[in-house]
């Protein structure tokens, strides 16, 4: 967490990330309940990712402020609003 990936390790974690996004994109789009799960880690995946990485990377290379915004605001919006209309999902 918070270190940019690079090798052996880029090609394993970022196909198995995309897939975990593709399965949340699928759950939100057809409102299944294993959609909620998958936002609850994303947001804590990001949550964490984002002060881990600006304490290794520090003055070297800080994060512009809109990326934070996005990052932390879009998956935690989709885990409110998933969170919010649980007894909806199937």
């Amino acid at each position: 967490m918070g270190t940019k990936l690079s090798g052996a390790a880029k090609a394993v974690m970022g196909p198995l990330f995309g897939t975990i996004i593709m399965a949340g994109a699928y759950g939100i789009w057809t409102m299944r309940k294993f959609a909620l799960p998958i936002a609850y880690i994303l947001v804590i995946s990001v949550m964490l990712n984002m002060p881990l990485y600006t304490i290794k990377n520090g003055a070297t290379r800080p994060l512009p402020i809109a990326n934070v915004v996005a990052g932390i605001g879009v998956p935690l919006t989709s885990a409110i609003i998933l969170h919010r209309r649980r007894a909806d999902l199937t």
